[in-house]
């Protein structure tokens, strides 16, 4: 019995550390890979490929569009250490779904992203800052049908 608890263990350990099959892992998301439910774009550095669109000031909304799937807007804040923020994105005009939203840290790491699905217009994630400085937040479709206009907010709770 202690032999199949071991084995069980040792699978589910080896499962976790390949990254399983989990395809809704995206919701308060804190790991660096931004391939998850990116509709096949993996190993994209959105922060790379990004159009900066400028600073965003808190509880201020931004509205733009998207020129197609594969096109990604970066709007940039100051954040301090403790400070709960909220990222609010919402699909305008007639697009089918809301486009994701994914929170860089200070250090370019991935901190936070959304959990959009096709059947939604908007979504929303809070997220505890952990370091002080400049965050980014990148809006991207990734392959998702219809994307064009959005409007994102950044609030400070």
């Amino acid at each position: 019995m202690k032999r199949l608890g071991l084995f069980l263990l040792i699978v589910m350990l080896v499962l976790v550390g390949c990254g399983g099959n989990n395809t809704a892992d995206d919701a308060g998301d804190t790991g660096g890979d931004t391939g998850g439910d990116t509709g096949g774009q993996t190993e994209v550095n959105l922060l790379e490929v990004a159009t900066d669109k400028g600073a965003i000031e808190f509880a201020v909304t931004a509205e733009d569009e998207l020129a197609d799937t594969n096109d990604a807007h970066s709007y940039q804040f100051e954040g301090a250490s403790g400070d709960a923020i909220t990222v609010r994105i919402a699909a305008t005009g007639s697009a089918f779904s809301s486009p994701y939203t994914f929170l860089y840290g200070p250090d370019g790491e991935l901190a936070a992203s959304s959990n959009t699905s096709t059947s939604s217009r908007s979504s929303r994630y809070t997220h505890t800052l952990e370091a002080d400085g400049a965050y980014t937040v990148v809006v991207a479709g990734l392959n998702r049908p219809n994307v064009a206009g959005y409007q994102l907010t950044v609030e400070k709770n």
